[in-house]
């Protein structure tokens, strides 16, 4: 992993017994941790022959003496030879530089590969004599399989040497398999290497709150035990489960934790929001169905709240069962319309030509409206636009509407398709011009009449806010959605959550299954006690939301009903932006080529001192300037910038580590050395020197877009203001 530092220089302080320091005279410190907060240590030492347990246990009660440590943890290995041959199963010792399996192609011929094993097996084939040793090997980017004839004395000897969850590294020819469908490799040479098994060396360990097993169908892999086994050794606290729809994975969880880690029992459940199809009046006005109620609709250059436009509003007056007064008026919208709008609504471009501007569109509609309630059919989008340009306009907008669309599904359930015209067609309504704002608006108005006729007849209410508490009687809970679910996650925080759960995955299996199943919000809400309620992933109710361009009111309300949101690391969703489900990302340089991506900002490394170092007065420092100190760094992979210039520089890596706090700890206790981004340091406490290393090394932040590089009038104005804001930080 690194250089060794002797342990007397790294100890140099600590007076052992003669015969301990006898024992430690060639011993080395290869790697460790240490928590000054909680005063507690890990050390890995290397020696030339292996510490009796009496001394390994002298030894670390004397540094906890000396050091003031709670807990001291030690581990002790013994170099192997240089000459040692134990580990060459076949062939010779391997030394070339191993290559990625996931580059791997016939071309290539004689390569090195390194990886696990996680499968296995040697038998005689159909021919006498002649065995088949074949084996599958991962380096957890891609899998090859590794196969090798072999006959008499070597079949006997590799008939065992190769099994599941050893490392190896082998040396072979890259062929095609007898199908020509895939790749394998014939070995040369195999031998068995070590494997430094994956630390999380942060100061103050996470908890996982959505993972997925087997039990997950077709989402995972994870053997329960074995994840909640990793979780233990890496000292997390707890660990959730939350299996799509089931509880399957629960027994073994509870068998594996035995009390040394916490089990969160947790589902990932499809959720559908039926409640949102039962709210048919938003905002707090209240008045008889006689009284005048402004019914309206409106056309737009697309579906896109944030970035289309409004082209026509067209509004009429109901007022005890007949249409009393209307408005109609063009928008103009600023930009040409496409050939499909012009298609579906009839509106072209000379007739926007001259129409007013969209502040005094909506000031004249807002006038006409006088602050009656209003009325549309699928109110969310035409609400939604009309919201966004008012707000754009500084201009105040707070209604109470009604929806027709949500009536529409309440009261006339033996329909299936709840469009206007579909809706208009079987309520026997006169024709009109559908997708133009004013025959849509006269439309809902005419729907509204039979709608609180069938309310007052059949319910007995007469007043809006009478109407959505009758919602529940008109379509029952047990009723299905046509609307495919959104994801959610459940946990349970006691024993009255998890009776809940348990009620809500039967139901959701038994009651309510189509295709998956589903957990409807009223029923969550009736079993919520006890449970924690996450927003789930890009598939959850939140995101989606965000993904629809719904405005900030709404994102809020839908947010509110959730305890915690969850925010995945961004190449989980790298996907969206491949198949431009989203117009960009903001990421490190991922050296991709299917992506563009546009530079922001360089944030330049820094070297990191503690404050008592002689050099921790310079602004600038060079590596050279530091050879021969012990540096603490991040893994290779997560330090890749300035990789090759510590490399050329030379420099001693003394501890390897996963985390950046980690290290800026050990830098403050005077263990080492190190270099970190810059902005890193900006919102940190710890007692270090920060100096610009030099030369300069960078890591490039930016933008990450379609391969096209194609994005909205929207996203183009984000990126502006992203880009100043990168200037700012800059300077």
């Amino acid at each position: 992993m690194c250089d060794k530092i002797p342990f007397f220089t790294f100890f140099e302080s600590f007076v052992p017994p003669r015969e301990l320091g006898l024992l430690l005279h060639d011993a080395c410190v290869v790697g460790g941790s240490m928590d000054r907060a909680q005063r507690t240590m890990e050390l890995e030492l290397t020696a030339s022959a292996p510490l009796p347990e009496a001394a390994v246990t002298a030894l670390r009660q004397l540094l906890m003496d000396q050091y003031d440590l709670r807990q001291l943890r030690l581990s002790f290995r013994t170099p192997q030879r240089a000459d040692d041959r134990s580990d060459v199963l076949m062939g010779r010792e391997i030394k070339g530089k191993p290559v990625s399996i996931d580059g791997l192609n016939p071309k290539m011929g004689a390569v090195v590969i390194e990886g696990k094993v996680f499968a296995a097996e040697c038998y005689e084939t159909r021919k006498p004599g002649v065995w088949r040793l074949t084996f599958d090997m991962t380096d957890y980017r891609n899998s090859v399989t590794v196969t090798k004839y072999m006959e008499g004395k070597e079949a006997q000897s590799m008939q065992n040497a190769v099994s599941p969850g050893m490392w190896l590294r082998v040396q072979g020819n890259v062929e095609l398999s007898r199908d020509g469908k895939d790749i394998q490799l014939r070995p040369f040479h195999i031998m068995k290497i070590p494997h430094k098994p994956r630390e999380d060396t942060a100061p103050e360990k996470r908890v996982e709150l959505h993972l997925h097993t087997k039990m997950s169908n077709m989402d995972a892999l994870t053997d329960t035990a074995s994840v909640i086994r990793q979780a233990i050794s890496w000292g997390h606290p707890a660990i959730a489960i939350t299996d799509h729809g089931v509880a399957q994975s629960f027994p073994d969880a509870w068998h594996t934790a035995k009390g040394k880690i916490k089990i969160l029992y947790g589902v990932e459940g499809y959720f559908i929001n039926n409640l949102d199809d039962r709210i048919a009046v938003h905002g707090p006005q209240d008045q008889d169905f006689s009284d005048e109620i402004v019914c309206f609709d409106i056309e737009t250059t697309g579906l896109k709240v944030d970035r289309e436009a409004i082209t026509e509003i067209g509004a009429v007056v109901l007022k005890n069962g007949q249409v009393t007064d209307r408005f109609q008026t063009f928008v103009n919208p600023g930009r040409r319309l496409t050939p499909e709008i012009i298609g579906l609504t009839g509106i072209t471009d000379a007739m926007l030509a001259d129409a007013p501007s969209p502040k005094e569109a909506l000031t004249a509609f807002l006038d006409f409206v006088g602050g009656r309630p209003l009325a549309a059919h699928n109110a969310e989008f035409d609400i939604s636009f009309i919201r966004a340009g008012c707000r754009r306009e500084g201009i105040p907008f707070d209604p109470t509407y009604v929806d027709s669309l949500i009536l529409a599904q309440n009261l006339l359930p033996q329909l299936h398709k709840f469009k206007l015209d579909i809706v208009a067609e079987y309520l026997d309504l006169p024709a009109f011009n559908h997708h133009r704002a004013s025959d849509d608006a006269a439309m809902v108005a005419y729907m509204l009449i039979p709608f609180f006729e069938k309310l007052e007849r059949e319910l007995g209410i007469h007043r809006l806010q009478d109407i959505n508490p009758q919602m529940l009687k008109l379509r029952p809970q047990g009723s299905k959605s046509s609307r495919f679910p959104k994801h959610i996650i459940i946990l349970a925080k006691n024993k009255m959550g998890l009776k809940h759960l348990y009620q809500l995955i039967s139901a959701s299996n038994l009651q309510y299954f189509k295709r998956v199943p589903i957990i409807p919000k009223t029923e969550l809400m009736a079993h919520r006690e006890g449970l924690i309620i996450g927003s789930a992933c890009e598939a959850g109710e939140l995101f989606q939301a965000v993904k629809d361009h719904k405005d900030w009111a709404e994102l809020k309300r839908i947010a509110s009903f959730y305890d915690y949101l969850e925010i995945q690391p961004i190449c989980n969703n790298m996907y969206m932006l491949r198949e431009g489900t989203v117009d960009l990302g903001l990421m490190i340089d991922p050296g991709t080529e299917d992506l563009t991506f546009l530079p922001l900002l360089e944030d330049c490394y820094s070297v990191i001192l503690p404050r008592e170092h002689p050099l921790a007065g310079a602004e600038e420092l060079s590596l050279e300037q530091l050879r021969g100190e012990c540096f603490i760094l991040l893994e290779p992979e997560d330090n890749a910038p300035v990789e090759p210039q510590l490399r050329q520089a030379g420099v001693r890596v003394g501890y390897r580590v996963k985390d950046d706090y980690t290290i800026l700890a050990m830098v403050e206790s005077g263990l080492g050395v190190s270099v970190l981004p810059h902005l890193l340091l900006q919102r940190t406490s710890y007692r270090v020197h920060a100096a610009r290393l030099m030369p300069p090394v960078a890591r490039r932040m930016g933008i990450l877009l379609p391969k096209d590089g194609y994005i909205s009038l929207a996203a183009r104005q984000f990126v502006s203001f992203l880009r100043q804001e990168a200037e700012a930080v800059e300077k």
